[in-house]
């Protein structure tokens, strides 16, 4: 059976290799290859395959079918008997995902062009059927003639509560469906017929209708329309009146077009017309075009590439619109783009806008590919345009034109590499790259470099190596976006590694600049690393060879004996003797550093020290030290009695200390974890004990413990020069609980008293349970209290809300989903006391009712103590959206 699949894999990949798509076997039990002569004397091979069924993958595509025939000379598939084409498409936001299922009898799929044709076919797309008398299709899209579709077949009733017929429909998976003479059929019954329907199947462009009332604004209608012209070409209207403002209405168009130009193209333009508020006359205009796309031309290899956009926003900046349009291809031997960037500045004012923004009047790129001639790469670009910019403060010329220049420009660059290995121990690399600019103000700036690599490996860890580099960039140019800098580079660098004996290494490295004076020269470097074990020695060392002046030498010595080690570094710095204030640099010290380390054999037991001194002053800088422990402790498994709780095996600890004194800031912090198995003990700690009187030895002292869903926190600022060392202290306890069917969490803080807080009491804490007695019937139930005392400690606030039963009932189901909610929260109440004396309830009952009918449903609530109440429709399991919402100060649509 192996055999088989890696035999019937191997045909199809062979047939498919020039298509660029691979077919994968799944699943499949007969094989026959089988040749087919035509009445016109052709003959046409097929693969025939037979199960049970027989399922293929196609790139991301899934096929299922009891017989499967594949046509190699018209690359197609027939799909005989009921089979499945399943397509998965990604979103509007390139990542998210949508399944398509076509479901039908004597499927085609044409493997060129991904098309799928048949009859009768039933398309399963976003929780929406869609049936069709004949369906077709294309990557992208899928055509359906004589069709009908409802979001309710899931739901499993016979008639649908509402669903759609048309004659002709487009579904663009994970978007939208797209229907022509469109029947809206309640319970199957025609009762209104529509020229054409967008039926969204993201929810991007849902229809609304409000109408409030604004203190400032008056009444408001907002209305969100959505519409159709073609298939290809469709938007949304958005439309709002505002009754207090200069210009009422406003407007905003939203519009999508596809292929508007060929194939392949997407146009997007936007246009708002939005008042200003009130006590301001006017409108402010936003529009945005973009357009992007793909067109064969030019025997460009994937086509020509294009872009365009142009805009304005008033609200950022008045009646300015930049422009910015590219087109660019690529070609066997080259690849080039044209491109277009300018701002129309219409504001009146004398200022330019985006006044530091270069524009490109046009811009012309012309890469061609880069070529080898014997070992020489040669690659080149070329780059013309017309700019107009900021002037160069540095170039006079560009200053007496003004505060801005307009002028032309080429710019030529290209790079070449040569690669030579004169002997196998040597390799030889040389390369040179150029960039020159060229202006029509008479003015020029070129930057080229060349560099050359020469290395020799004599033997491992003993080489040698040369670098040469020489870099010129001279020239002016007229704009500020381009200038470049005078600087000429020219140095040689070399470095030797040298390994005389297995424990010891050497390295120098130095780099001459013949355009520096002797003390801007680079530090030569040697190092020396020493390892005869137990003992690692190393040593570096740096200095000015050209003046004979050190520079700063440092080393670390350190020796590793089975589980212990030990290290101690430090480093000097010569310092600068030159008079120049600004040079000049005294001698000093680096940190000396010492670390102690210890590994017990078994790898349970670590700890290590660590201390840093600072010689210059003389003082220590800081003292670290560690510990950490994993493994078990049987002799605490019989104190408590229990072993790891999963599979009694020994229960594994784990401790981690940490704890560091800094000198510099007089800080000393720590902490501390402890675990086994799921108990957890966490703290830390911060102490100032250094001479500032207001913070000295005050600090935190904070600690977690956590068994399962249990945690109890402990918050404690520290004040040490007072009895009683905590300020104002806090116990935080929390727990929560699910199991099948009810949920439970809690929480409490308590404020304890400290040397700045004069009570012990409840700060907040809250309860909250569900349980689900039946299937049919749900208690829920929450109590928050929060405590507090006001600024002068005087005045004590304490609020308890009850909300200690909301009962949910279902009545009668719709699928494996209740058809009727009913929930009742009767008893919601604010209970609120100043100083302990009584402030009375606040009643806020609350009832919901909810009518499911899987496909959509309706939400009426009422809160009579509030005022308020809503009725709500629900329409695929989307959020609810208000149709009808009463308040106190009135009633809101829309209607």
């Amino acid at each position: 059976m192996v055999g088989l699949r890696f035999f019937i894999v191997l045909i199809f990949v062979v047939f498919s290799w020039a298509q660029g798509r691979t077919i994968e076997i799944v699943q499949a039990g007969q094989l026959e290859l089988r040749n087919v002569t035509l009445d016109d004397g052709t003959v046409q091979e097929y693969i025939i395959l037979i199960g049970e069924p027989v399922e293929l993958k196609i790139d991301d595509s899934v096929i299922k079918a009891d017989r499967v025939e594949y046509n190699k000379s018209a690359r197609e598939l027939r799909l005989i008997g009921r089979a499945k084409y399943i397509t998965k498409t990604k979103g509007s936001d390139g990542n998210s995902t949508s399944e398509q299922t076509l479901e039908g009898d004597d499927l085609k799929v044409d493997l060129s062009i991904e098309g799928v044709e048949g009859e009768d076919v039933f398309i399963t797309t976003q929780n929406i059927l869609v049936k069709g008398d004949v369906v077709q299709r294309i990557p992208g899209q899928i055509g359906v003639q004589g069709g009908y579709f409802t979001p309710c077949a899931r739901c499993g009733r016979t008639p649908n509560d509402y669903a759609f017929s048309a004659s002709t429909m487009w579904i663009y998976p994970g978007n939208r469906i797209v229907a022509y003479d469109v029947k809206v059929l309640i319970a199957d019954t025609p009762v209104f017929y529509l020229p054409a329907l967008v039926f969204m199947l993201n929810k991007e462009r849902p229809t609304k209708l409000e109408v409030g009332q604004s203190p400032t604004d008056g009444w408001t209608v907002s209305a969100d329309l959505p519409y159709l012209i073609t298939a290809d070409s469709f938007g949304t209207l958005f439309v709002d009146y505002y009754q207090n403002r200069d210009v009422p209405i406003g407007v905003k168009v939203d519009h999508t077009l596809y292929n508007l130009f060929g194939q392949n193209n997407t146009s997007k333009l936007q246009v708002w017309m939005d008042p200003k508020g009130v006590g301001r006359q006017g409108v402010d205009w936003v529009f945005n075009v973009d357009v992007k796309g793909n067109q064969p031309a030019l025997a460009a290899k994937s086509g020509l590439d294009y872009s365009f956009s142009i805009s304005r926003n008033d609200k950022q900046e008045f009646n300015v619109l930049p422009i910015q349009a590219e087109v660019k291809g690529e070609w066997e031997g080259f690849s080039a783009r044209i491109g277009y960037y300018n701002v129309i500045d219409g504001d009146g004012n004398n200022q330019v806008a985006r006044f530091s923004e270069p524009r490109k009047l046009p811009e012309i790129e012309f890469d061609p590919k880069a070529i080898k001639v014997f070992r020489v790469n040669y690659d080149p670009k070329l780059l013309l345009g017309y700019y107009e910019g900021e002037s160069n403060p540095l170039n006079p010329s560009a200053r007496r034109a003004g505060d801005r220049i307009a002028a032309f420009r080429a710019q030529y660059s290209h790079s070449l590499s040569w690669a030579w290995k004169p002997w196998s121990t040597a390799d030889l690399n040389l390369t040179q790259t150029f960039n020159g600019q060229y202006f029509s103000t008479d003015e020029r700036a070129v930057q080229q470099t060349f560099t050359a690599n020469f290395t020799n490996t004599f033997s491992t860890g003993n080489s040698i190596s040369l670098t040469y580099l020489f870099e010129y960039l001279e020239g002016e140019t007229p704009f500020t976006f381009d200038r470049v800098p005078k600087r000429k580079t020219h140095t040689l660098g070399v470095s030797a590694n040298a390994q005389p004996a297995p424990e010891l290494s050497l390295s120098a490295q130095q780099t001459i600049d013949f355009e520096k004076k002797a003390d801007e020269q680079q530090n030569g470097t040697v190092s020396l690393n020493y390892n005869p074990k137990p003992v690692s020695i190393s040593v570096t060392y740096s200095e000015n060879v050209f003046l004979h002046r050190p520079q700063s030498i440092s080393g670390t010595f350190r020796v590793t004996q089975d589980t212990l080690s030990m290290a101690v570094g430090a480093s000097y710095d010569y310092g600068n003797p030159d008079p120049n204030p600004i040079r000049y640099r005294s001698p000093r010290f680096g940190d000396l550093t010492v670390d102690f380390s210890y590994t017990s054999p078994d790898k349970g037991h670590t700890a290590s020290l660590n201390y840093i001194y600072d010689i210059n002053v003389p003082r220590a800088k800081s003292i670290t030290g560690n510990y950490a422990f994993t493994g078990p402790i049987e002799a605490l498994d019989d104190i408590f009695g229990v072993t790891t709780w999963d599979n009694y095996g020994p229960a594994m600890y784990s401790a981690k200390l940490m704890e560091k004194y800094d000198y510099t800031t007089s800080v000393w912090n720590g902490s501390l974890d402890l675990s086994r198995e799921r108990v957890k003990l966490t703290a830390t700690h911060n102490l100032y004990v250094g001479e500032d009187t207001g913070r000295q030895w005050k600090g935190n002292l904070d600690a977690t413990l956590g068994i399962d869903n249990f945690s109890l926190t402990f918050n404690g600022p520290l004040d040490l020069n007072r009895r009683g060392f905590f300020t104002k202290p806090t116990l935080t306890a929390k727990y929560s609980q699910a199991i099948t069917g009810a949920e439970l969490s809690a929480s409490a803080t308590l404020a304890l008293k400290g040397l700045d807080y004069q009570h012990t009491d409840l700060s907040t804490a809250y309860l909250s349970g569900q349980w689900w007695i039946a299937d049919f019937l749900g208690i829920q139930g929450n109590v928050t209290y929060n405590g507090s005392w006001d600024q002068t400690d005087t005045v004590r606030r304490d609020e308890l809300r009850l909300n200690p039963l909301t009962l949910t009932a279902t009545i009668g189901r719709e699928g494996n989903e209740p058809q009727w909610i009913l929930a009742a929260s009767v008893l919601d109440q604010t209970y609120t006391w100043i100083n302990g004396d009584y402030q009375g309830p606040q009643f806020q009952p609350n009832l919901k009712l909810i009518y499911n009918r899987c496909c959509w449903s309706g939400l009426v609530e009422w809160s009579p103590n509030r005022g308020t109440f809503r009725f709500a429709l629900n329409l695929m399991q989307s959020s609810y959206f208000d149709l009808i919402k009463g308040t106190p100060e009135g009633i809101r649509g829309p209607f």
